[in-house]
């Protein structure tokens, strides 16, 4: 078994196990666009959406039927959580592929949210959104 001290660097310090939890606590673990819980909400409501989507057009799958309030809580308060308990982080890819920007994609998402609300009130007014 590794221990903490032989994964880190020859000659480096090995911060407390307060640093840690204030490191954990403050979400360092995660990335910047899912440190605010308002974030993480509008990247599992978007991700919610691909799985409503991937649904309709594949008649559905039973392990998909999660909220994305389901998503949301495993993966930020258990699956990154324990990952972070041992050392791991996400991080953005270093190759060059000129990947979707996740911001477009949630933006995107609640552009579609909103438009449905819009449509469901101009149908109850009788008129266009």
């Amino acid at each position: 078994m590794t221990t903490p001290t032989e994964v880190l660097e020859a000659g480096a310090e090995l911060k407390s196990p307060a640093e840690f939890d204030q490191w954990r606590k403050a979400g360092g673990y995660l990335p910047d666009f899912m440190r605010d819980f308002h974030d993480q909400k509008d990247l599992f409501k978007a991700m919610q959406d691909v799985v409503e989507r991937s649904n309709a057009k594949h008649g559905g799958h039973r392990s998909l039927n999660a909220t994305w309030t389901d998503y949301h809580i495993y993966t930020v308060d258990i699956f990154l959580w324990v990952l972070a308990a041992h050392g791991y982080t996400l991080q953005r890819s270093r190759h060059r592929f000129g990947f979707a920007s996740v911001y477009d994609f949630v933006a995107s998402a609640k552009e579609r949210a909103r438009e449905a609300m819009a449509s469901v009130f101009a149908s109850r007014r009788g008129g266009e959104a």
